[in-house]
C-alpha cells in the first residue's frame, strides 16, 4: 500500500490510540505488526524534522543549537530559538516533505467481520468511530 509520509504519521498516532482497548487477538496482532511497520517511517520523519530545525534554528558562538524553554501546562519544554520567518520556511519545507515523500507498506489486513466480535463478546471493547477510522486502512471485507 502506498502512502505519502504525512498519511503514515497520522496513521500511526491515530493507530497507537487502539492501544489500550482489548481487542480479538487477529486484530490485536495485525495493529502491533501495523505499528511496527509505520514507526520505521516515523522515526525517520522525526529524524528529518529535528534536521530541518538545526538548520533554521539559531545557533551559539560554537555553532551549536540554540534552545529555549518555556512551560506549557506546568511542563518544562524545550524548543529550538528560530525567527517566525524562519520558523515559516522551516515548516513549509517540513510540510512539503511529508506530503511529497511516499513509500510502499505491507499493511497486515484482517477481516471488517473481527470487529464484529468486539460486539457480540463481553470480554473485548467495541471501538469508537474514532478508533474504528483509525484500523480502517487495514480492515477488509
Amino acid at each position: 500500500m502506498k502512502m505519502t509520509l504525512k498519511e503514515v504519521n497520522e496513521k500511526y498516532a491515530a493507530l497507537a490510540g487502539t492501544g489500550s482497548l482489548t481487542l480479538p487477538i487477529k486484530l490485536r496482532y495485525a495493529i502491533t505488526c501495523n505499528l511496527d511497520t509505520l514507526q520505521k517511517h516515523v522515526e525517520r520523519i522525526e529524524k528529518t524534522r529535528k534536521e530541518l530545525c538545526e538548520r533554521y534554528c539559531k545557533k551559539d558562538e560554537d555553532g551549536n543549537p540554540v534552545m529555549v524553554e518555556s512551560y506549557v501546562g506546568g511542563q518544562k519544554r524545550s524548543n529550538y530559538d528560530m525567527s517566525p520567518k524562519d520558523e515559516r520556511a522551516m515548516n513549509r519545507e517540513y510540510e512539503n516533505f511529508l506530503e511529497t515523500e511516499e513509500v510502499e507498506l505491507e499493511i497486515r489486513k484482517v477481516k471488517l467481520s473481527v470487529l464484529e466480535e468486539c460486539e457480540e463478546k463481553e470480554r473485548y471493547d467495541t471501538p469508537n468511530v474514532a478508533q474504528q477510522l483509525a484500523m480502517h486502512f487495514m480492515l477488509e471485507e
